[in-house]
């Protein structure tokens, strides 16, 4: 079962909400955690994300994930908070996107914003390729591919 834990900036929350939606599924708490799951071809992927901001609670629903979604606000840029997410989660969980949100729509600011995320995931995981997603859409098939379609990356 692939699971996925998205991480970083508050609008997480409402990113969960569309992505539950475009699978035409509802987000469920439990413990802390808001997620969804979804089966396909007998297989199944689960979705979560942290509701509080907790390092404790990051570190232990990281540590069995498959992969990372780091979440950042274009708005806001990449937060003391959204560090100390990243920084308690585990080495061996990939990084497999930084999802963009609240985009601006002055491209300086889309380049300082990327920069400074690339500055701070390098330093927990210097061999990570920049993957950044701006869409919701873009962000749900990246977790079905990299979920179901492995065999034909």
């Amino acid at each position: 079962m692939p699971k996925f834990v998205l991480i970083g900036s508050d609008s997480r929350l409402t990113l969960m909400a569309d992505l539950a939606a475009i699978a035409e599924l509802v987000p469920v708490d439990s413990d802390g955690v808001r997620g969804f799951e979804a089966t396909w071809q007998a297989q199944v992927l689960r979705v979560e994300t942290p509701i509080a901001r907790d390092a404790a609670l990051v570190a232990a629903r990281t540590a069995d994930a498959d992969l990372l979604l780091l979440v950042v606000s274009e708005a806001d840029g990449m937060m003391a908070v959204d560090v100390t997410d990243l920084n308690a989660t585990p080495d061996h969980v990939e990084l497999s996107a930084v999802i963009l949100t609240n985009a601006q729509p002055d491209p300086d600011i889309r380049t300082l914003v990327t920069t400074e995320i690339m500055a701070h995931v390098v330093v927990r995981r210097p061999r990570w390729h920049p993957r950044y997603v701006d869409k919701n859409c873009d962000a749900f098939f990246h977790i079905l591919k990299h979920a179901f379609f492995t065999d034909c990356l």
